[in-house]
C-alpha cells in the first residue's frame, strides 16, 4: 500500500534544533535542495529514478543510494513568471517524491516553518519534534 501524503504541521523557530537533530540521527543520507531550486531538483530526481530504478538502464548502486536518501525539500511560497519552476511546471510546491517539504512562514512578526509529511520516514522524523497541526490542509497541484 502506497503512503498517502500526510498531515502538515507548523514548527516554531524553537523547534528547528530538534528537527535538525532528528535529521542527523535518522541514519539516512539527507538530500535537502534549497528553496531556490528545491522543487526543480526534486523533479529531476524523479526523472533519474525512472531511468536508473525502473528503466532499461537500472543501476544497482544508484538504487542503494536512493533507498538511503531522505528527501527534505525547501519550497517557495510563490512562483514568478521568470522562475524556472514555473516554466517547467514543477513548482513552487512539491506534490510528491519527498519525505518532508518545508516552507518558511513569515509575516505579522512570526517566524515559523510549515512541515508537510510526504512519507512514513518523514512522519517518523517529526515524531519527536515540537509542532502543532496546521490549520489548512495540504495544498496539491503545481504552480
Amino acid at each position: 500500500m502506497a503512503f498517502e501524503p500526510g498531515p502538515a504541521y507548523v514548527l516554531g523557530a524553537d523547534a528547528l534544533p530538534a528537527l535538525f537533530q532528528a535529521l542527523l540521527d535518522s541514519g539516512h543520507t539527507v538530500v535537502a535542495p534549497t528553496a531556490r531550486d528545491g522543487v526543480i531538483a526534486l523533479a529531476a530526481i524523479g526523472r533519474q529514478d525512472r531511468v536508473f530504478l525502473d528503466g532499461a538502464y537500472a543501476e544497482p548502486a544508484y538504487a542503494e543510494r536512493r533507498r538511503d536518501a531522505l528527501l527534505v525539500v525547501a519550497q517557495c511560497t510563490e512562483a514568478h513568471g521568470t522562475c524556472f519552476c514555473a516554466s517547467m511546471g514543477t513548482g513552487p510546491r512539491a506534490t510528491a517524491g519527498f519525505d518532508l517539504a518545508l516552507t518558511e512562514l513569515l509575516g505579522g512578526g512570526r517566524r515559523e516553518i510549515l512541515a508537510e509529511v510526504g512519507s512514513e520516514r518523514g512522519a517518523a522524523l517529526l515524531a519527536g519534534v515540537p509542532k502543532r497541526a496546521a490549520a489548512e490542509p495540504r495544498a496539491t497541484g503545481s504552480g
